[in-house]
């Protein structure tokens, strides 16, 4: 679990650099959110639970918690993804070749978004 901390950690130091958070609960649980996907390799949120870190007795709270930041309303993830995903693009390959071909709905919760 030491290293499942020292990520959050970072992970929290980068994603606070953005300056839309609502509430800063909603940068934690995105950090722990991503520490789980990172290190599970799964994209199932009962997965991510053994690599969170707190108070919760049962792995179903986390998930729950987890489920309640995906379905808050409140929560523009185009708005928080946007830069985050340009800048990762930009800063991690020379040309962004790659940036053409994430489709423009991505980051969305629409029904019309053809995103895998």
């Amino acid at each position: 679990m030491e290293n499942t901390s020292y990520l959050y950690d970072t992970l929290v130091r980068v994603l606070s650099h953005h300056a839309h958070w609502l509430d800063l609960r909603h940068l934690k649980t995105l950090a722990w959110m991503m520490v789980g996907l990172i290190n599970s390799y799964s994209i199932s949120l009962g997965a991510w639970t053994p690599f969170v870190i707190s108070r919760a007795r049962y792995s179903q709270s986390t998930v729950r918690r987890f489920r309640r930041w995906l379905d808050n309303d409140k929560i523009e993830v185009q708005t928080l993804s946007g830069p985050l995903i340009q800048q990762a693009l930009g800063g991690g390959l020379a040309n962004g070749s790659l940036w053409p071909w994430i489709p423009p709905c991505c980051g969305t919760r629409t029904a019309s978004c053809a995103c895998p």
